[in-house]
């Protein structure tokens, strides 16, 4: 079963994981538990990591092409050229 867009609900044993559990239900959210350590690594992973990533690239991408389209050559400012 995927983990994409559900809440990852950590039992670290400390506390009431049953009433968390009850209320997440009630208001009709999605979560796991995952059982082991790379369960949950996997899901950050695919669903906070994966995603950020992209966004930092493709805003990487888009001001490096506006910075491309409103390039003014130095050397050409200077001597008065264009």
């Amino acid at each position: 079963m995927s983990n994409a867009g559900r809440i990852a609900l950590i039992d670290y044993g400390a506390g009431n994981l049953t009433s968390v559990r009850k209320a997440l239900t009630a208001l009709g959210a999605t979560f796991f538990v995952p059982s082991t350590p790379e369960q949950f690594a996997g899901a950050v992973e695919a669903n906070v990591v994966e995603p950020l990533r992209a966004a930092m690239i493709s805003d990487r991408s888009r001001k490096a092409q506006e910075t491309a389209a409103t390039r003014v050559d130095f050397y050409t400012l200077v001597r008065g050229e264009g």
